[in-house]
């Protein structure tokens, strides 16, 4: 009954991204209980649609984009989705968050829907936890002094890494630490108060991490914010004896999943 319970899951997140209520509410119990993080506890599908159509026209266009769903034993599924939209009134586009959900069934039907925050507090609600691999840490390590705006250091990479820069302001390939430095110093002489911020990370396989960061600052020529840019961007590291031995940037996000074989 598991997969058949992910398959359930699947069909209530398509039917409310198409907003059909009715071919949504058939996938939860009458009695059903939606746990959100903003608006308490809801019951009953009369409930569970009020909630929803009060988010369609709070947020054009939401859609909860599955980017995982875990069959978490026979009772259980853990949904991991990336939340789009548009705000209704502001006409501002909401940043992508990462929502996980559990999901509890009975006899086929959904009766409980929580919400979370983050993958990780999904998982942990169901007494998992996310692995993290020493070449994920090695990665978050490195976003961490980004973050902070410190692009100095380079102890973690290897003397002869690649550093490939796809589109952006100065595409190219460069070969060793020290012309890796000297790529980062050109981005950066372009703008004030650059910055990247960390979304997700993604172990692809023994020897590469995805991580997806948003950058943004300020171009120093034009004083134009990246942030109202395309700024949804991409790293690929390729990790190898615990140091970096290829860098693959990517300015458009969409292209780097692309890449990897997983678009959307």
């Amino acid at each position: 009954m598991s997969q058949e319970n992910v398959e359930v899951v699947r069909r209530l997140l398509e039917a409310c991204n198409r907003r059909d209520w009715d071919a949504m509410l058939e996938t939860g119990d009458p009695e059903i209980e939606i746990v959100t993080l903003m608006s308490g506890t809801h019951r009953g599908h009369g409930a569970w649609r009020r909630l929803v159509e009060q988010m369609a026209e709070e947020v054009s266009g939401f859609q909860f984009v599955p980017q995982d769903l875990i069959d978490v034993d026979q009772d259980r599924v853990v949904a991991v989705t990336r939340w789009v939209g548009t705000g209704g009134t502001s006409g501002i586009a909401v940043p992508d968050t990462t929502i996980g959900f559990v999901y509890t069934f009975r006899e086929g039907l959904v009766t409980r829907q929580e919400h979370f925050r983050n993958k990780a507090e999904a998982l942990a609600a169901v007494g998992l936890e996310e692995a993290m691999s020493e070449n994920v840490e090695l990665v978050r390590s490195i976003y961490a002094d980004w973050e902070r705006g410190d692009f100095s250091g380079a102890a973690w990479a290897d003397p002869e890494i690649e550093f490939v820069g796809t589109e952006g302001p100065t595409p190219g390939t460069w070969i060793g630490a020290a012309e890796m430095a000297r790529a980062w110093g050109e981005i950066l002489s372009a703008f004030t108060e650059f910055r990247v911020v960390a979304e997700n990370y993604r172990e692809l396989d023994d020897g590469r991490v995805l991580a997806l960061h948003d950058w943004s600052g300020h171009g120093k020529s034009s004083r134009l914010s990246v942030e109202r840019m395309r700024t949804k961007s991409a790293c690929v590291f390729h990790i190898r004896h615990g140091r970096v031995t290829t860098l693959h940037t990517y300015w458009n996000r969409d292209r780097a999943l692309a890449d990897l074989g997983l678009a959307e």
